[in-house]
């Protein structure tokens, strides 16, 4: 009977081992791992939430003086996939993402909205970092030289993983003028990341994503809002963190804090998402004299849907949404008018497609319009030559709409009437990029927030 039992135990052993191997795959170059890549970066599950949190300090180093401890800081990321495919490369990834950066007291840790400079005496005001969108681009099977995808600085050791990256930063400062390699100013950082893992964890097939820890470094030279007015020193972070289960495994207080200050940072930007990235300098000089996202402090606790006064505004916003829109195609309609080719509706879809394939259900979602209105433009650029379908590998019956050589070729003319359209609604007006941002942001809140709480009414 005992060696039965023996026998038996074995043979169950076995089993579960064998299928442990036979639900792994192999870190090839090419589609495994650039599967890899992505269960390490978010998810394989298109538009599924993945969440970073690290957490450190912040130094800074001047010659002649010891280095001081300025800040605790505590950040996070929020991202997600989805696939893409390209006709010569395969198919693909890319990333959109938001993130947040807190600086906290040194001490207690809370976080800071004021700070005395130590070497100028002034008070000034705390710029936390939150830079919407961070994305990236597109990574394929095939690399842009035709080659099978590698995942970059990728180093194994038995059942460990690691990626060393070093990013040295130099280019044209944000906040300075058209004179830098002349007098000076180009900015001029390094990040460095090491993200680590299982390779046991990284390979298994059943799951959709890899558990991942991450430190995070930077040299840089002061942040803007420290107003160091061109002091001789760097500051520096050290951090470390690692992928989280979900949102809610996020601290609460920094929870606290989204859900007050920055509450569109509960969720990524939508996958189709394709505006120009943010960074902390571009971020302060949209935002200098003035904060982003930060509610009244007299209004945080209110129940604003149940003031009369906040609804009759609220209703007279969105009458000038509507009546702008109404603009808007009025313009639009007189700018393209005498375009063979371009009209408002076909305008609208170049401009979605002219930087990645998608398919008419994408777009549609996207503008926000019904999918018949943007079949029946879509029909319209097919029969004019504008576009070309290609073959969706991810839905047989649902073609990528691309733009055609003749498409591309309308480009220009796109950007031109853009302009065009843009002068006819701020000339006159004194408008900056704050005004713009601060807007775009209101209203995109809105828009995903109504996206989210749709399906609740009956």
């Amino acid at each position: 009977m005992k060696s039965k039992i023996t026998f038996v135990s074995i043979l169950v052993t076995l089993m579960f081992v064998n299928t442990e191997i036979a639900s792994a795959f192999e870190l090839t170059p090419g589609a495994n791992q650039l599967k890899a890549q992505r269960k390490i970066t978010c998810s394989t599950i298109d538009d599924k939430p993945i969440v970073y949190w690290w957490y450190g300090r912040m130094y800074s180093r001047v010659q002649g003086e010891a280095d001081r401890l300025l800040f605790r800081v505590e950040g996070m990321n929020i991202r997600a996939c989805t696939s893409v495919t390209d006709p010569e490369r395969g198919n693909g990834f890319k990333m959109v993402s938001r993130e947040l950066l807190f600086y906290q007291d040194p001490v207690t840790g809370e976080l800071m909205n004021e700070w005395k400079n130590p070497w100028t005496g002034e008070t000034v005001e705390v710029l936390h970092v939150a830079n919407d969108p961070v994305n990236w681009g597109s990574q394929f099977e095939l690399d842009s030289k035709g080659q099978p995808f590698e995942i970059r600085n990728f180093n194994i050791h038995k059942d460990d993983w690691w990626d060393t990256s070093t990013i040295p930063l130099f280019y044209k400062n944000p906040l300075a003028g058209d004179f830098q390699e002349y007098v000076g100013g180009t900015y001029h950082a390094t990040e460095m990341f090491n993200t680590t893992g299982s390779i046991a964890d990284l390979t298994r097939d059943d799951k959709d994503t890899a558990k991942a820890s991450i430190g995070w470094e930077r040299i840089s030279y002061w942040l803007p809002w420290m107003k160091m007015n061109g002091r001789d020193g760097i500051v520096y972070f050290h951090t470390f963190g690692k992928k989280i289960d979900s949102y809610d495994d996020l601290p609460e207080s920094m929870k606290e804090e989204i859900k007050n200050n920055y509450p569109i940072y509960n969720r990524p930007p939508p996958t189709d998402d394709q505006r120009r990235n943010e960074t902390s300098w571009t971020y302060f000089k949209k935002m200098l004299g003035g904060s982003v996202g930060r509610m009244n402090q007299d209004t945080k606790k209110q129940n604003l849907s149940e003031s009369i006064e906040f609804l009759a505004d609220f209703q007279l916003l969105f009458g000038n949404i509507i009546r702008i829109n109404g603009a808007f195609l009025e313009v639009a309609e007189k700018i393209c008018s005498d375009d063979e080719l371009v009209t408002v509706p076909i305008w609208r879809v170049m401009a979605v497609i002219r930087l990645s394939p998608m398919t008419v259900s994408e777009v549609a979602k996207y503008l926000g319009l019904k999918r018949q209105s943007v079949q029946s433009t879509v029909n319209q650029m097919k029969r004019r030559g504008l576009i070309i379908f290609r073959k969706n590998p991810n839905h047989k019956t649902s073609p990528l709409v691309i733009l055609s050589k003749k498409g591309n070729d309308k480009v220009d003319d796109i950007f031109k009437y853009q302009r065009q359209l843009t002068e006819v609604f701020i000339k006159g007006i004194e408008i900056t990029m704050k005004d713009v941002v601060s807007s775009r942001e209101f209203l995109r809140a809105l828009r995903e927030n109504s996206e989210k709480n749709i399906s609740k009414l009956n």
